[in-house]
């Protein structure tokens, strides 16, 4: 699926988590899309459990709301995830320690802390570090990696 597609989703989800219910005539209007466009979002949306589709749009699965999985908070508000992580970054100055956790807006936070020097970051994200990891192989990234619990040694 397209990047387009996966925001349009997320948009979609946005709407039926704040109204708790989304037209489907309503979603062709803002989304700008055929129906069949829609119909497809929703049922894809629905396969995954996110929402319920009923006659003429779709409804929330339940009355209180679940948090999406990582894979699927990383792609919604994506722009805007980016957005803070590089202003987070242009706040740290090289030989800062700082921890970055293991949500999907911190994480866009490594990306840009790269060429800092002997950064020690902190963190509890399997992703993060892996990612920590594979910017330290590409050496792009100099400083210490600590993963709760242990520090990382890291020999190339």
């Amino acid at each position: 699926m397209s990047l387009l597609g996966v925001e349009r989703k997320g948009m979609i989800l946005k709407a039926i988590n704040h109204a708790g219910k989304v037209r489907t005539n309503d979603l062709v209007t803002q989304l700008q899309v055929s129906s069949e466009t829609i119909r497809r979002y929703l049922e894809e949306l629905e396969a995954d459990n996110l929402l319920k589709r009923v006659n003429g749009g779709a409804v929330k699965m339940t009355l209180e709301w679940e948090e999406l999985p990582h894979m699927k908070r990383e792609v919604l508000h994506a722009e805007e995830k980016k957005r803070i992580g590089r202003l987070a970054a242009s706040l740290v100055q090289d030989h800062d320690v700082i921890a970055i956790d293991d949500g999907s807006t911190p994480l866009q936070m490594i990306h840009y802390l790269l060429y800092k020097k002997n950064l020690t970051i902190v963190t509890n994200s399997v992703q993060g570090l892996n990612l920590l990891i594979d910017y330290q192989n590409k050496e792009l990234y100099t400083g210490d990696i600590y993963f709760i619990g242990g520090r990382v040694e890291y020999e190339a």
